[in-house]
C-alpha cells in the first residue's frame, strides 16, 4: 500500500531513497537503540553486545519499513523515523532473531528476547485500529542531537498531517524514559506489561489520537 501523508514534509527533512541514506538511517537507529538500558535488568549487557542485539533487529523493522512504508531523515541523519501502515506493520521474524540472538549474546537473552517479543507481538495484535491509521515502526535522534527539537519537529509534522488524514498514530516502547516522552507528546497508554519471570518491562503500548 502506498503511503500518502506528508503534503509538504518537515522542514530540513527528506525520504530515505538510496543506498547511502539507508546506512547512515540504519546506523542512527542501530546506535541510539543501544544506548538504551538493555529491558532485561537481571542479566549484564555490555554496550557493545547490546548495539549488536539492537542492530539486527533494527535491521528487520527499517527493512520493512524502507519497502513497505517510509523512512524520514535529516541531512545530517541525526534524526530518524520508520513509518506503516497499521495493517501492513512489520512482523518480526522470531526464529531468525533468536539464532542470530543466541550467537551473539548466549541462549538465555535469545530466549528472553524472544519470549518479549512474543508478548509485545500479542498486545499488538490486540490493537483496535482503522484501515490507514499510522505505526511508529522506529523512532530515533542521536545522543549528541538530543534537546534540539528536531524530533519533535518530527513527531509533530507527522500529528499535523494524521489530524488532516483523519488517521490514528501507535507506538511501542520498553524503556519508561521514552514513554515519559511520548505522553509529553500527547500519546495516551493502551497497555503496560511487566514480565515478572524476566524482572523486566516488556513494554508500553501507546497510541496518540487524531483531533477530529
Amino acid at each position: 500500500m502506498e503511503m500518502e501523508l506528508f503534503k509538504e514534509l518537515p522542514e530540513g527533512f527528506n525520504y530515505v531513497k538510496n543506498n547511502e541514506d539507508y546506512q547512515l538511517a540504519l546506523l542512527t537507529f542501530t546506535l541510539a537503540f543501544g544506548d538504551n538500558h538493555y529491558p532485561i535488568p537481571s542479566i549484564p549487557v555490555t554496550h557493545d553486545i547490546s548495539v549488536k542485539l539492537q542492530h539486527r533487529m533494527c535491521k528487520q523493522i527499517f527493512d520493512h519499513s524502507y519497502k513497505n512504508g517510509y523512512v524520514l531523515t535529516n541531512e545530517d541523519y541525526s534524526a530518524c523515523m520508520a513509518l506503516s501502515y497499521m495493517e501492513n506493520k512489520c512482523s518480526v521474524d522470531l526464529d531468525s532473531l533468536y539464532e542470530v540472538d543466541k550467537e551473539i549474546a548466549g541462549e538465555e537473552i535469545a530466549s528472553n528476547v524472544r519470549d518479549i517479543f512474543i508478548r509485545m507481538g500479542k498486545g499488538e495484535d490486540s490493537l483496535k485500529y482503522n484501515p490507514g491509521d499510522i505505526f511508529v515502526e522506529l523512532f530515533a535522534v542521536t545522543t549528541t542531537k538530543q534537546r534540539q527539537k528536531l524530533g519533535s519537529k518530527l513527531m509533530r509534522k507527522l500529528f499535523e498531517e494524521c489530524d488532516r488524514l483523519n488517521k490514528n498514530i501507535f507506538l511501542v516502547t520498553s524503556t519508561e524514559r521514552n514513554y515519559d516522552m511520548y505522553k509529553h507528546f500527547g500519546f495516551e497508554l493502551i497497555e503496560r506489561d511487566y514480565c515478572k519471570e524476566l524482572h523486566a518491562l516488556t513494554y508500553y503500548l501507546v497510541r496518540h489520537p487524531n483531533k477530529k
